[in-house]
Parts: C-alpha cells; sequence; structure tokens
C-alpha cells in the first residue's frame, strides 16, 4: 500500500476495484501501519474526523491527534496490532475542532497494519449507552460542583479578611471558570468601587492594566450589578474590546 496515493500494491484490476469499493463505502476506512502511520483513508474516515485526507495519509496518528495514545481506542488499536487479532469497539472521538462524536469501530488485522472500519452512531444511539454517558455525565458535573463548592467554602473559611477572601474567590474563579474573572462592587451609597481583575495566568501587569481600563472607559457593573446576575462570555466578538478603547495605548493592549 502507498502511503501517499492510499493505493493497494496489487494487479491494476484488482487494485483499482478495491480502491473504488472503499473509497465509496458509507462506513469509514483506514489502515494504521506498524509505526501508527495512515497507509490509507477513505472519504468517509476522513469525514468523520473533520480533516482533509492530504493532512492525514503518510502522517503518524500520534502526529495528528495529540494525546491519542492514551485513549482505550489507541490501547484496542495496539493490542490488535501486536496479538492480530479482530477486535470491536464504541468509541468517543474529539475532533480537533472540539466537536466530539460516537463511533463503532472494528479492527481488522493486516499483512502490514491494521484496518479499523468506523460507523458513525451518533444519528441511531444506543438508548442504553445514551443513558449510561448521560448518567455519568450527571455525576461528573455533580463532583465538579462539589469540588467548587468545598474549595470556595475553604477560601471563606481561610480568612476573615473582606479583600483577602475577594481576592482568593476571583482567583478560584479564574481558574475554575473562564481565563479572567472581573468582580465589581457597590458600596453602602450606591457607587461602584475599583473592579478586581484576576487572570488565570496569574498574570499581574495585564489584569493591572485591564482593571485602569475598566476604571477609565468602562463599567461592567453598568450590565450586572442591577440585575445582581452573573455575566459569563464564552467568547469576545471579533472587534469587541476595540470598540470600547478610548484612546490609541487601549487599542494596543
Amino acid at each position: 500500500m502507498n502511503a501517499q496515493s492510499g493505493t493497494f500494491a496489487c494487479g491494476v484490476g484488482s487494485a483499482e476495484i478495491v480502491r473504488q469499493v472503499l473509497d465509496n463505502l458509507l462506513e469509514g476506512c483506514q489502515v494504521i501501519g506498524p509505526d501508527w502511520t495512515y497507509l490509507y483513508l477513505n472519504e468517509a474516515a476522513a469525514a468523520q474526523a473533520q480533516l482533509p485526507k492530504e493532512q492525514l495519509l503518510g502522517r503518524c496518528m500520534l502526529e495528528c491527534f495529540p494525546g491519542i495514545e492514551e485513549t482505550p481506542m489507541f490501547d484496542v488499536l495496539r493490542r490488535c496490532m501486536i496479538e492480530r487479532r479482530h477486535d470491536r469497539m464504541q468509541n468517543e472521538f474529539s475532533n480537533p475542532n472540539g466537536t466530539r462524536g460516537w463511533f463503532e469501530l472494528r479492527f481488522v488485522p493486516l499483512a502490514d497494519g491494521v484496518c479499523i472500519m468506523s460507523v458513525d452512531i451518533a444519528l441511531k444511539p444506543d438508548p442504553i449507552l445514551v443513558q449510561k454517558k448521560l448518567a455519568e455525565e450527571q455525576v461528573r458535573r455533580a463532583a465538579a460542583d462539589h469540588n467548587l463548592l468545598a474549595e470556595v467554602g475553604a477560601e471563606l473559611a481561610s480568612t476573615l479578611d473582606y479583600d483577602e477572601t475577594r481576592q482568593n474567590v476571583a482567583v478560584l474563579a479564574a481558574r475554575v471558570l473562564a481565563d479572567v474573572c472581573i468582580l465589581e462592587e457597590i458600596d453602602d451609597n450606591g457607587d461602584a468601587q475599583r473592579p478586581k481583575v484576576v487572570h488565570r495566568d496569574s498574570d499581574a501587569s495585564l489584569a493591572d492594566r485591564l482593571e485602569q481600563w475598566l476604571l477609565d472607559s468602562y463599567r461592567l457593573g453598568a450590565s450586572v450589578l442591577p440585575t445582581r446576575e452573573r455575566l459569563l462570555l464564552n467568547e469576545l466578538p471579533a472587534g469587541y474590546l476595540e470598540s470600547l478603547a478610548r484612546n490609541d495605548e487601549q487599542r494596543r493592549f
């Protein structure tokens, strides 16, 4: 098999027939060499990986998908490669763009590697599997919430100093929930106080500049304090921060 063209090294006529059959399968088909290099992929397998075939053929799958060697799928693949036996499994795959998919995988040992046949089961999920994953996700979220509440409780109990408590909670929020945490409060007279900004990477200089920017040009409390509800921004639209800048220095920042 040629790693670049993805064609079989057999008779011309039979090679063309095999290639056409594999290329047009609705199932994903990929052949992995002993060195974990992609020797062949059909269009269905490339679509499932959400990457062009050209970015995978001839490349090591460990380079294409960092961390894949730590997954249960790779354990099965390694066992099939070594022991030369068939296997199958249902696998959750994380795509490079952050999305996830569920696939039924069949592993078939070949003379020069392992063939993996994959079927997207997202459209026809196993009800038992779906319920199991939902239950696992609920347990995971409950554990995460419990751990977060425990950490918040520990921070609140660690000191009676208000400023230190506010700092600790902001650090915890930035580490668990987002990249940057901005806390703003009002005093007994209803006046907004200096905002507290914490960056998850402990970038004090960035946080200090952002605090000054908020003082000079933008009051987050205009939208947060009246409602008493948190504001969580998953991402900032293009040009959003630039639209808030009041001068060239802030635009550069």
